[in-house]
């Protein structure tokens, strides 16, 4: 499986956003409760939000698209949402696959265009122990930082440093 990485554009919005929807029926079904889930697959308030940011964005998106031209991952890094003085001043916003791709080193290739090997952190959910695993292995460790995860009070998030 071959994958051309680039930086996403305005045309890619729709593609990148069923992509952002799939990927989380894909990976949290089983960890996020239903209704908490339900409310961040609605194609077209997804489609906003990515408009929005692509709007916004200081710095690149990165997309994936596969051998047919569909999008089937993307990452997003910038300077940090949240105050953390220790910290890096790096964060990994968002680095999602589809399922179809687990194994391919497209995480890998997706995680190194976003922050290549500099110092950066990170929010993964507490349960998802193959997100903890993946940073892990790229030089991540958990903090002792938790909080709940936005948009549902039911799902706790930890942090995850590389320095």
């Amino acid at each position: 499986m071959t994958f051309e990485i680039t930086q996403m554009t305005e045309p890619d919005i729709g593609d990148v956003a069923r992509c952002h929807v799939a990927c989380r029926i894909e990976a949290y079904s089983d960890i996020v409760p239903a209704d908490d889930l339900a409310l961040r697959l609605d194609v077209p308030m997804v489609t906003d939000s990515w408009a929005a940011r692509n709007a916004d964005a200081t710095t690149p998106v990165w997309i994936a698209r596969d051998d047919q031209g569909d999008v089937v991952g993307f990452s997003h890094s910038g300077p940090p949402r949240t105050e953390f003085p220790k910290l890096p001043q790096l964060e990994l916003y968002l680095l999602y696959v589809r399922e179809a791709t687990y194994g391919s080193g497209l995480s890998t290739e997706l995680l190194l265009s976003a922050i290549g090997a500099k110092p950066a952190w990170l929010w993964t959910y507490k349960v998802n122990a193959r997100a903890q695993r993946f940073y892990g292995k790229h030089g991540f460790t958990r903090t002792s930082a938790e909080k709940l995860s936005s948009g549902s009070a039911a799902v706790t998030e930890v942090q995850m440093v590389r320095v």
